[in-house]
């Protein structure tokens, strides 16, 4: 996968579009040839998304999509897109739709702008649905995103460079969240608690050497009031425990 940068101008969409025309100079001595008739069909792109909510620092993957019903060869466009809340990452444009580009994709994401024009070599053209090119944006502030195709042109593989009529494209939003936090795990510490036999064994208020001997009696019994320490045994380890 490529991926390169170059750096745009606002206002520069005709230069691409010239560029697209000399594109079409070349791809027209092969587009040049007897074809079936496509009257009444079109050609359509649009942009499709993975993702309409992300999070601030999530990446997301934007392509841009060709559907065409008759023989189309030549591509191009302008992406507009909020740099507040988005940014370009990176561009594939080593898709299977074009293999010749009057400019690679050029974009600064400062001026909100990224503007391409190519085209397929293939003979015959290309029709059918397919990726023109993938593109991964990066989430950097919170919002409400607009991803716009602006100046789309697709054109026949007729020879005669014949545009294809295009539909205003609909805008893609995009919503940006805050960047998630990841709540640190509670850890559940479970506490039985049980009632001790008390000390004061004479239940006088006091502990005393009264109690010792009350002890002392009953070492090696069976009554738990005299289990101190709760191990099922009255023994010297509960005169330890007193």
């Amino acid at each position: 996968m490529n991926h390169m940068k170059y750096r745009n101008h606002r206002g520069n969409t005709l230069p691409i579009l010239l560029g697209a025309t000399a594109v079409l100079a070349v791809l027209a001595v092969t587009g040049f040839e007897m074809l079936p008739s496509w009257k009444g069909r079109g050609a359509v792109m649009e942009l499709r998304t993975d993702s309409e909510v992300v999070h601030v620092g999530d990446t997301l993957t934007l392509e841009i999509v060709v559907d065409a019903s008759l023989p189309v060869n030549v591509f191009a466009g302008e992406l507009g897109f909020d740099d507040s809340v988005v940014h370009i990452q990176s561009i594939d444009y080593n898709t299977s739709i074009a293999d010749l580009w009057a400019e690679k994709p050029w974009y600064e994401n400062g001026s909100g702008t990224m503007n391409f024009g190519g085209g397929t070599t293939h003979r015959g053209g290309f029709t059918g649905t397919g990726s023109l090119l993938t593109i991964t944006l990066r989430a950097v502030g919170t919002g409400n995103a607009s991803l716009t195709l602006h100046d789309a042109r697709i054109l026949k593989y007729d020879g005669l460079g014949t545009d294809v009529p295009q539909q205003p494209s609909i805008d893609t939003v995009l919503s940006v969240l805050p960047k998630e936090e990841v709540a640190p795990q509670s850890t559940t510490v479970a506490i039985t608690t049980t009632d001790a036999p008390s000390p004061d064994l004479n239940g006088d208020g006091k502990i005393t050497f009264a109690d010792r001997g009350i002890l002392i009696l009953n070492l090696f019994s069976n009554d738990p009031r005299f289990d101190l320490n709760q191990d099922g045994k009255v023994n010297s380890e509960d005169l330890n425990a007193f």
